[in-house]
């Protein structure tokens, strides 16, 4: 009885948890590829990419295959500092296809997602 137990606890904190984060990949190569990072973003929260993925980071994917939600902005610096992307959403296989004319596959060094239609980190970004 212990186990059915904590596989309730377990099963509703993940429920729980998808209703306020945004699911990230990030990959060096395209989203199917083998050197990508997976992550869960809180809203709102600023990360610095993984450090082999700084300036490297050439296709994204945002929210799972199943269910494609929420949207993200890539900054040039760590810390979400200076120029930046506007928001991606879905699938992109390649991040010079965000901001055309800005070769934003070499300059990714951080992102904030948030799950919602809006962004919540402040005014809305676009790029620059």
């Amino acid at each position: 009885m212990r186990h059915a137990v904590y596989v309730v606890a377990v099963l509703s904190g993940f429920i729980a948890s998808s209703a306020a984060d945004t699911y990230i990949k990030y990959c060096q190569d395209g989203v199917n590829g083998p050197t990508c990072q997976f992550m869960t973003a809180s809203n709102g929260v600023c990360y610095n990419v993984a450090g082999g993925y700084n300036d490297r980071v050439e296709s994204v994917s945002i929210g799972t295959p199943e269910n494609l939600w929420g949207q993200c902005v890539f900054w040039e610096d760590y810390n979400c500092k200076n120029d930046h992307t506007d928001m991606v959403t879905g699938v992109v296989n390649d991040m010079n296809s965000v901001c055309i004319g800005d070769n934003w596959r070499s300059r990714i060094s951080s992102f904030k997602c948030c799950d919602t239609v809006s962004w919540c980190a402040g005014s809305r970004p676009n790029c620059t």
